[in-house]
């Protein structure tokens, strides 16, 4: 059996960051944040060929990724033993371009989620990759959620998408990437948007489509600059964890705990009744409250029709 699968980058709207920025007691000290987020999938993507491995075509159970369009990303390796979920987590923990594949692979294996006794493994084929890798679109979210999503459909482990971007989200976990909950979800969900909103202890609560009344179309624009999202969250992180925070940090704790969850539930109500002059003003600001706390975002052109 042979299927095709597309899997989208995303497009964070609003509240990056607050996806992690929830685990964080507010300013007063007396609560916690809550986050917000809006993300859509995008039209660009990666595109694969996935397909059981014939017992004909290895004497071991294998798993294989192939990716024209990033050769960094390509794994061949067994998966049938203990000690090859050991080789996989060493992989994973590498921080090379394959650890992302291998992560996700390692988790559905070691968490008991796949099996695959009764197959010689699992191909897939990423023939066509449509978006920009490295540009903040979350391509590796992406390239974790394709992971998942071909277990789940060759092995038919009946995974809906919200279970799929749990395991991709722990899968790249696995690897020096921490990122937050967000980005698997733009990624597993398609081409809508759709409400994220994170509880005090980080986790996702609650994901709910948003309905649209009027057609909304996003440009992005690739300017050319360099971003290491490591190093951002790091960063990040020491705003909330300083016991001398900075009037820098203090700007980015209200900003992420106060006003950019406040800006997106505002900007949800803009979408559903139809109105893309509000939401255009909420976007504005939100950029205006980022710049000035010197955050890094992407740069993004809105065009409404």
């Amino acid at each position: 059996m042979m299927v095709e699968l597309f899997v989208p980058g995303r497009l964070c709207l609003l509240g990056e960051h607050t996806d992690w920025a929830a685990g964080y007691p507010s300013l007063d000290g007396a609560s916690f944040n809550v986050g917000e987020a809006i993300v859509t999938g995008i039209d660009q993507g990666l595109h694969a060929r996935v397909s059981l491995l014939s017992p004909h075509d290895h004497d071991d159970v294998r798993f294989i990724f192939r990716s024209s369009s990033s050769p960094d990303l390509s794994l061949d390796v067994p998966i049938g033993s203990a000690a090859d979920q050991v080789a996989l987590l060493s992989i994973a923990v590498s921080g090379s371009p394959a650890s992302y594949v291998a992560g996700c692979v390692h988790h559905l294996l070691s968490s008991g989620t796949a099996r695959i006794s009764n197959t010689a493994g699992v191909l897939i084929d990423n023939h066509t990759t449509t978006m920009p890798m490295q540009k903040g679109l979350s391509s590796s979210a992406a390239v974790c959620v394709l992971v998942v999503r071909a277990f789940n459909v060759l092995l038919d482990l009946g995974l809906s998408a919200e279970q799929e971007m749990e395991l991709a989200y722990h899968g790249e976990r696995t690897t020096p990437s921490q990122c937050g909950r967000l980005d698997q979800a733009g990624c597993a969900f398609g081409s809508r948007p759709v409400r994220l909103t994170f509880d005090a202890q980080a986790q996702l609560a609650a994901v709910v489509p948003i309905p649209l009344r009027c057609d909304l179309f996003f440009v992005i624009v690739d300017l050319g600059a360099h971003k290491d999202t490591r190093t951002i969250l790091s960063d990040l992180n020491a705003c909330f964890q300083s016991p001398a925070p900075t009037a820098v940090q203090l700007a980015v704790r209200a900003y992420l705990g106060h006003v950019s969850p406040s800006i997106t539930v505002k900007a949800i109500e803009a979408m559903e009744r139809g109105d893309p002059v509000a939401l255009g003003a909420l976007l504005t600001s939100a950029q205006a409250h980022f710049d000035t706390v010197r955050a890094t975002t992407i740069n993004i052109i809105l065009i409404f029709n």
